[in-house]
């Protein structure tokens, strides 16, 4: 409930049916409103929800971390693995081209 003083100034402030009206809500409110006991306890469990989010990104980050290390790692060895193929294929193609060459000088004998 209000302090009487505070109560009076705000009856002489207000209309009697705004003064009513205001008594009511302040009424209704005030075993919902926060004390500051209740504020702070909200505080730190928020302090703490946060410090486990945190925690939790940082993990996320570590893994992220490894995950594009080893994708790294299997990347350079798909690039090696390439150029062995793309070797193996000029070789092929050059052997290819030097028997092609050599049945043409063999068909144009004939």
């Amino acid at each position: 409930m209000l302090l009487f003083d505070t109560g009076k100034k705000l009856e002489k402030a207000f209309t009697a049916e705004q003064f009513d009206a205001l008594v009511e809500v302040l009424e209704k409110r005030e075993d919902k409103s926060a004390t500051k006991e209740d504020l702070r306890e909200t505080e730190l469990r928020l302090q703490v929800e946060l410090e486990k989010v945190r925690g939790e990104t940082e993990k996320i980050r570590a893994e992220m971390k490894e995950t594009e290390a080893r994708l790294t790692v299997e990347i350079e060895k798909i690039r090696g693995e390439t150029e062995k193929v793309r070797g193996e294929v000029k070789e092929t193609e050059a052997r290819l081209r030097t028997e092609i060459e050599k049945v043409r000088g063999e068909v144009e004998k004939v």
